[in-house]
């Protein structure tokens, strides 16, 4: 009987070991802000497709390489200049440099906000927390809280609203009502007025200001639906609240100027007059 009893007993003990789990426990709420494990540091961020680094360290040697085939500008000191590397491309941006060709433009912006941010990654911190969407975070809802820095303001007016909307802290929807969001593809983000596309490439994630928070090194490339012009800045985006509009920080490449048109020498056929 009692051997019985002891066997008993032990199939009850086996078949409560199998029975189901007991339920997990709920996991805890993320918090407001984006850390990495454990509540670390993020570590800076660099997009090497667009930088050509994977870490500040290369930042130095990438600086220093030849651009290929370089891009003539003018300049007031000395006419004409060559864009040839990093070092050319900010010497003659300081001294005020334009493009020779409109379809140089573009290029221009580029390649010197590159330059400019490569200069800057030397500075790039861990950040103790972030604000912004991660990559592959990045949905409509960004247009909410978008700098009204980044629209296009190419009139006295414009300007004027612009400056307005970023003093009262109002995003990019409150001065361009018909700014649309596109995509968002890795570290690019595609937006888009009724005259104008715009795509911001977050070059790098890090703490550029000493605050601990995360911000991010961007590039905008705005240009118009109607001719040619293309413009590239490059900005600092800072976020110092999981519901505060992302601010602009700081501004380090405004666009290279216009090409200016060449005045005829006297007596060709741009200043004669018409054949008889």
């Amino acid at each position: 009987m009692k051997r019985k009893l002891a066997a008993a007993v032990s199939v009850l003990m086996l078949l409560g070991a199998c029975g189901p789990p007991e339920p997990a426990s709920a996991p805890a709420a993320p918090p407001a802000s984006a850390t990495n494990a454990a509540g670390s540091a993020l570590p800076p961020r660099f997009s090497s497709a667009e930088l050509g680094i994977r870490s500040a360290s290369e930042a130095p040697a990438e600086f220093a390489k030849p651009f290929e085939g370089g891009i003539t500008v003018s300049y007031k000191p000395k006419g004409k200049g060559l864009v040839a590397d990093c070092a050319s491309a900010l010497d003659l941006q300081a001294q005020g440099y334009a493009a020779v060709y409109p379809r140089d433009i573009g290029a221009l912006g580029i390649l010197t906000a590159k330059c400019l941010a490569l200069q800057l990654v030397g500075s790039a911190q861990p950040a103790r927390v972030s604000y912004l969407p991660a990559p592959g975070e990045v949905q409509a809802r960004i247009l909410e809280v978008l700098p009204a820095g980044l629209a296009p303001a190419f009139s006295a007016t414009q300007q004027a609203l612009v400056s307005d909307a970023t003093r009262s802290g109002r995003p990019l929807s409150a001065v361009e009502a018909t700014v649309a969001f596109e995509a968002a593809r890795g570290d690019e983000i595609y937006i888009a007025g009724e005259e104008w596309q715009e795509t911001l490439v977050v070059l790098a994630r890090a703490d550029f200001d000493g605050d601990g928070k995360q911000d991010w090194l961007t590039r905008a490339d705005l240009a118009m639906r109607r001719g040619t012009h293309r413009v590239s800045r490059l900005f600092v985006l800072s976020r110092t609240q999981p519901d505060a509009v992302i601010k602009i920080a700081r501004e380090l490449a405004p666009a290279p100027a216009e090409p200016q048109p060449q005045k005829a020498p006297v007596g060709s056929a741009a200043t004669a007059g018409p054949s008889k």
